[in-house]
């Protein structure tokens, strides 16, 4: 069957402005947060405890990445490649300037996981049983704060190493890596 009316009627519908602050507009979001705020933000910004869960080397990567969030970051310089302007860029000016969130660093809850046993976990034969080991290390140290200790944890950033994305993935290869026998057949 054809259809006599070949054309088709396109109807443009702009984007909407986005409320920020107190009741300001603006149709970029962050363009939006930096000038003026999260919308209907409270007058005193809230404290959120957060947990970091990772290796050693994971852990102190995080610690410098939450000094930047925490504080104003700038927009990088134009490279040599980049065009004269960058329209989808903007300062960031923190956390608490932009979302109303405030995040202590000196307070962060820090659990760490020894990379030798992270290692070990991910070299089991069976895939399946060797993501489960590796969760189950990150799974073992929240639980482990929420029944040993009273302060609470908001957010916990789990900090995952090179070797998850490696060994881990779906048809993840770990051609290389010396597999050893779990408790499962490999499937």
């Amino acid at each position: 069957m054809e259809l006599a009316d070949k054309s088709l009627r396109v109807v443009h519908i702009p984007e909407p402005m986005l409320s920020f602050g107190k009741g300001q507009l603006c149709e970029h979001p962050k363009d939006g947060l930096y000038l003026y705020g999260p919308s209907n933000a409270a007058k005193r910004s809230a404290e959120i405890s957060v947990g970091v869960i990772g290796t050693a080397s994971g852990i102190t990567h995080f610690d410098s990445q939450i000094k930047r969030m925490t504080s104003f970051i700038s927009i990088p310089p134009r490279g040599k490649t980049d065009k004269e302007h960058r329209l989808h860029l903007s300062n960031f000016p923190g956390l608490e300037e932009t979302f109303g969130l405030l995040v202590e660093p000196t307070r962060i809850v820090k659990r760490t996981i020894d990379a030798r046993t992270l290692d070990e976990a991910t070299r089991r034969v069976n895939h399946h049983e060797s993501v489960r080991a590796a969760v189950d290390l990150y799974v073992q140290e929240i639980d482990g704060h929420e029944k040993n200790e009273e302060q609470r944890v908001d957010i916990w950033v789990l900090v995952l190493p090179e070797i998850i994305f490696e060994r881990c993935k779906p048809k993840s290869q770990r051609t290389g890596v010396p597999l050893v026998k779990g408790n499962f057949a490999k499937c």
